[in-house]
């Protein structure tokens, strides 16, 4: 089960960075509000 969560991660982040947002993954601070903040997107949700 681990290496699913770190697979999804992974591909999470790389599909991120594919529409223009870097997603720093081993900050802590970093949350999502505030990525999607920093880059003007909207958090559908």
């Amino acid at each position: 089960m681990e290496r699913f969560e770190k697979n999804k991660l992974k591909n999470f982040v790389s599909s991120s960075r594919l529409e223009g947002i870097d997603i720093p993954i081993f900050d802590e601070k970093a949350s999502l509000e505030k990525i999607l903040a920093k880059h003007g997107r909207p958090l559908n949700g």
